[in-house]
């Protein structure tokens, strides 16, 4: 994936520079809009019914900046969230290189699956909060640790005991806790 933002940066650009001008003329542009867009039946209602004449021009008005700015708006806000989605995804992309470099021995796919499947919400939501590199060191010395515990329990675990257990129509004698009264 590319996280090339220069493309996307420039028509963010062009659109915000066109928006300026367009606010900087809104008014003689909405104008000359109206009067192109006048019907002589509005010209009629200017006279006759003045309240569905302002209504009308409030339609065509709002009719104007939709065509000329909304969707202009849009796309600005399109690009912007790219842009930044880009990079971030770029310095996550680098964290993780800069990561390997320092920890080549490790598994990214078994790291990943520790944070998801064996941290708390909590430390989930304290690590998602660092910067990308401090969170796979961080995300890595758990997953270390937690390994590391996980290898102790096999060790401490005591040995199987073998034998046999009571039979159950032996009664257990005087063991058993529903034959003691």
């Amino acid at each position: 994936m590319e996280f090339d933002t220069q493309q996307e940066e420039k028509e963010l650009a062009g659109i915000n520079t066109e928006l300026e001008q367009i606010q900087t003329s809104l008014e003689q542009d909405f104008v000359s809009y109206a009067l192109e867009n006048t019907t002589p039946e509005d010209e009629e209602l200017f006279f006759d019914n003045r309240e569905q004449f302002y209504k009308n021009l409030l339609n065509m008005q709002n009719t104007f900046f939709e065509e000329k700015i909304k969707s202009k708006e849009a796309r600005a806000g399109e690009l912007q969230e790219s842009i930044q989605s880009k990079k971030t995804l770029g310095e996550i992309e680098q964290a993780k290189e800069e990561f390997f470099k320092a920890n080549p021995d490790a598994n990214i796919q078994e790291i990943m699956e520790f944070f998801l499947e064996d941290t708390t919400n909590k430390q989930k939501q304290e690590l998602e909060s660092l910067p990308p590199l401090e969170f796979f060191n961080k995300v890595y010395e758990l997953f270390k640790q937690n390994k590391g515990q996980e290898d102790s329990k096999e060790e401490e675990l005591p040995p199987k005991l073998e034998g046999v257990s009571g039979s159950i129509q032996d009664g257990g004698g005087d063991n058993n806790p529903l034959n003691r009264y």
